[in-house]
């Protein structure tokens, strides 16, 4: 491993110990934010200059929350680029023997059967899916005017959360947040993956889990993560970290930054946390946008990865994971095939 390397994940690794916070363009409505004088400060006491609040709620793994982080001009940005990729997603599982498994338990959780509904894809068994209405490498994803029909009939049900990826090469001026999180953070932009905003409607909720895994090599796990909420709930729709007892209310412009490997780069376990549900009444999406930090430099280009070799597949075409009939999401970004 190279000295600047080194140099390169010593400053990702340490940089939520300093928060060095300094000027970070019009972000937010503040002018700059002096650099502190260590974690101790910002435990001790909730810091406030300039419009910013900064508060450590952990400092075990640099749990640190930053009210009036974003203002709304870059969120009407970001919602508004989201808004690009509205092509009608193709519907994919793992495997053939997944989506055969999966879609009659999808479909049933919203007293939905294949024969009434969906026609095209009844077999000579209940769980067969015909293989002319599939696409793909190995016959996983429904062809588009089935994930069509399917997406339709899903609509107004909240069967999937959905993330998006945003690259700079389409909006340059996504370096911008970048380079706010770099200023106020010390987390270096060169080793940022792509920023991901997801939505979660009313019920949806994602499971505990962690950011990190020791079971992989290092140059692949997610030193920091940083999250952005751009909705603001009063009721549900927290992030919680369980093992330590402590609670994120979602606000539109505060981020939550914290530190998932330790100083022996081994996955800290405190870390686990969970994205709570807003309660179904209250007919509420929460929006967040996120970021997570590598060891190593990713993807500096930051262009997308390779889309499949899916003769049905149009450019922007979003996909449709499910890992289980209640575990489905839409990406932008073909990453599992």
């Amino acid at each position: 491993m190279s000295k600047d390397l080194r140099a390169g994940i010593g400053h990702c690794l340490d940089a939520l110990e300093g928060l060095p916070v300094e000027g970070a363009g019009d972000l937010h409505d503040a002018k700059v934010f002096r650099k502190s004088e260590g974690p101790t400060s910002f435990a001790a006491s909730v810091k406030e200059e300039f419009g910013i609040v900064a508060s450590v709620l952990e400092p075990s793994i640099n749990l640190t929350v930053f009210d009036n982080f974003m203002s709304s001009k870059y969120i009407d940005r970001l919602l508004r680029a989201e808004s690009n990729y509205t092509t009608s997603p193709l519907w994919c599982f793992h495997s053939k023997a997944r989506l055969d498994e999966t879609l009659p338990a999808l479909l049933g959780a919203y007293d939905y059967d294949i024969p009434t509904h969906l026609p095209e894809l009844k077999g000579a068994r209940w769980n067969d899916i015909p293989e002319k209405m599939l696409t793909g490498p190995q016959k996983q994803c429904l062809k588009p005017g089935v994930s069509k029909k399917l997406s339709e009939l899903l609509v107004g049900k909240n069967a999937y959360s959905s993330s998006i990826s945003m690259f700079e090469y389409e909006f340059p001026w996504i370096s911008d947040i970048s380079r706010h999180v770099e200023n106020v953070t010390g987390l270096l932009d060169t080793h940022g993956s792509d920023w991901m905003i997801t939505r979660y409607g009313p019920g949806a909720t994602y499971a505990r889990h962690r950011d990190c895994d020791n079971s992989t090599e290092f140059k692949l796990d997610r030193i920091a993560t940083v999250l952005v909420y751009l909705s603001t709930h009063e009721l549900g729709g927290a992030t919680r970290f369980t093992d330590i007892d402590v609670t994120v209310q979602p606000r539109m412009g505060r981020a939550v930054v914290w530190r998932n490997l330790d100083k022996n780069n081994e996955c800290i376990l405190s870390t686990q946390h969970e994205a709570m549900a807003l309660p179904v009444e209250t007919g509420e999406t929460k929006i967040i946008l996120q970021r997570w930090y590598h060891a190593e430099a990713t993807n500096l280009l930051g262009l997308p990865y390779e889309p499949p070799e899916i003769p049905s597949y149009v450019p922007r075409q979003p996909v449709i994971v499910c890992d289980g009939p209640t575990e489905c999401r839409m990406y932008n970004l073909w990453t599992s095939y």
